[in-house]
This record gives structure tokens, sequence and C-alpha cells, in this order.
């Protein structure tokens, strides 16, 4: 079936031009719905990708702090490293030292203290003990026992003088060679 227009033709431009009119503006607001949409995801991706990096951010601090104290951590295990290599070094050097120990505090006399002790690897030179004695007696009584013994020889005081000002007691230093076989 066939229509005729029969309006005037204002009107017929009217109808026409008001049809695209609607047309446009509808794709006007598919446009705009389609823009919200955009903005809409937009805002969400930043929304999304700054709690993200916000909590990079916090587990990096994190792993930061963990760092620093694995550094710390570090540097004590160097330090008590360092302090291994040396004892070895002195278990290396004076195999026997420890028996020596045991075997003097073994010999003093009671409320007798040892201050110091020297000793060298190679023996070359005498062992040197100080320590305090509450009497003359009792370091006369350590250096017969340390004569007595079948560690040391040669066994001789070299000093012993009153300590007035600090302990009360006689310091002495004693001079003797230590027989390594003995003590091995």
């Amino acid at each position: 079936m066939a229509t005729i227009n029969l309006l005037p033709q204002e009107l017929k431009e009217g109808i026409y031009y008001s049809r695209k009119n609607i047309k446009a503006i509808r794709r006007l607001w598919l446009v705009l719905v389609f823009l919200l949409i955009l903005v809409l995801v937009f805002f969400a991706l930043y929304r999304l990708l700054s709690t993200d990096l916000s909590s990079v951010k916090k587990e990096v601090a994190y792993e930061e702090e963990n760092i620093k104290s694995y550094g710390d951590l570090e540097k004590e295990a160097k330090k008590l490293s360092e302090r291994l290599e040396i004892i070895g070094k002195i278990e290396d050097n004076y195999p026997y030292f420890s028996k020596i120990l045991t075997e003097i505090t073994s010999l003093m006399p009671p409320n007798s203290n040892l201050t110091s002790i020297e000793v060298f690897k190679d023996n070359t030179q005498r062992a040197k003990i100080t320590g305090l004695a509450d009497t003359k007696r009792a370091v006369a009584i350590f250096r017969e026992a340390l004569e007595n013994s079948p560690h040391f020889s040669y066994v001789d005081i070299e000093t012993i003088v009153f300590d007035r000002d600090r302990t009360q007691k006689e310091k002495f230093t004693i001079f003797l060679t230590i027989e390594k076989d003995g003590l091995k």
C-alpha cells in the first residue's frame, strides 16, 4: 500500500526535522550515557589502583623494616664471626690454656683470687701469674703447691705488696715454667 502525504510543504519539512532532532537527541543521550559509563569505569580503576598502590607502599615499608633488622642481624653475625675467629686463634695458639687455668685454680689457697695470667705459646718465656691473697703465708703456700705440681717448674715469687687502697689484700706476682707435656 502506498501512502500519500498531502500536508503542506512547510509541515512536511518540520516533521522531517523533528524526526531528525529526535534521532540526534537519542544519539546524544547514548553518547552521554557511554561517556558516563566510561568515566565510572576510569574512576573505579583509579580507586582500585590507588588502593593497591597504598597497600604495596605499606608492604614495601614493612619489608624495608625487615631488611633493616636483617642488616642488624648481619652486623651481629659478623661480630660473632670475628669473635669466634679470635677464639679459634687462641685455641690454636694455646690449646692447653684451659688445663693450665684449671690446674692453677685447683692449687690456690682459700680466699685467693687470680687477676691475670700470661702464657706464651712457644714456652721460651716464663708464664706470669698475678693475684690477690689474704696473707703472705697464703702466697707462699700457693708457690709451694705450684712447685710440687708436675705441671709447673721454676716457680718464683717476684713481688708481694699489700694493696691498702682497693682490696686490703696482698697483691702478688709469680713467674713459672709450664711443662707442656704434662698438660696436653
